[in-house]
C-alpha cells in the first residue's frame, strides 16, 4: 500500500525533520518509495534555499514529495521548478466547475504540461461527478481523487471495502 502524509510548514522546518521521517520509515517498515509527503504551496515562498535543502534530504531517503493545493498560493513557477516535487496536486477549487469552465480546464492542462516539463506527475483533487471525470480524459493527469470514488472512511470500513473485500473478490475470479 502507498500512503500520503501531510506535513505542515512548522513540521517541515523543524531541525530534525529528516531524522524524524527516517525513524518513522524504519519503525513502520514502510518502503520509502511507498510514502509520499505532501506540503502546501505556501511553503515554497517562505525560505526557498532552506526548503530546497530539506526537501532534497528527504528525497534522498527515497520518499516521494507532493506539492499540495497547487494554484491557491503565491509561489512563482520558478520556485516550483527548482524544488524536487514528484507530484503536483491541483487544488479542488479549480475542479468545482470543471465540466463547464474553460479557465479551469485550461489551468489543469497547463499544470499537466508543467508537470511533464519538470518531471512531476499531476493529481487533480476534488472530483465529485462523472462530468468532471470525463473532462480529464485525454489530459496528462496521473492521479485523480475525490468523493466521486468514495467518501472519507473509518479504518475498519476502508479495510473491509478495499483490502479484505478486494482480496475476496480476486480469489473468486476464474483463472
Amino acid at each position: 500500500m502507498k500512503i500520503n502524509v501531510n506535513l505542515s510548514v512548522v513540521q517541515l522546518l523543524q531541525n530534525d525533520i529528516v531524522e524524524v521521517i527516517e525513524r518513522a520509515i524504519l519503525s513502520s517498515g514502510i518502503r520509502p518509495k511507498d510514502l509520499t509527503l505532501e506540503v502546501t504551496e505556501s511553503l515554497a515562498i517562505n525560505d526557498l534555499d532552506r526548503t530546497k535543502e530539506i526537501l532534497d534530504k528527504i528525497k534522498r531517503l527515497g520518499v516521494k514529495l507532493a506539492l499540495d493545493d497547487f494554484g491557491t498560493g503565491y509561489s512563482s513557477l520558478n520556485n516550483i521548478r527548482v524544488l524536487p516535487f514528484d507530484v503536483i496536486k491541483v487544488d479542488q477549487n479549480f475542479v468545482k466547475d470543471l465540466a463547464t469552465d474553460s479557465y479551469s480546464q485550461a489551468f489543469i492542462r497547463m499544470v499537466a504540461e508543467l508537470g511533464d516539463a519538470i518531471g512531476a506527475e499531476v493529481c487533480v483533487e476534488g472530483i465529485e461527478t462523472e462530468a468532471q471525470l470525463k473532462v480529464l480524459e485525454g489530459m496528462d493527469v496521473k492521479f485523480i481523487q475525490g468523493f466521486y470514488f468514495d467518501k472519507p472512511l473509518t479504518q475498519q470500513v476502508f479495510e473491509q471495502n478495499y483490502i479484505y473485500g478486494a482480496s475476496r473478490m480476486q480469489s473468486r475470479r476464474p483463472v
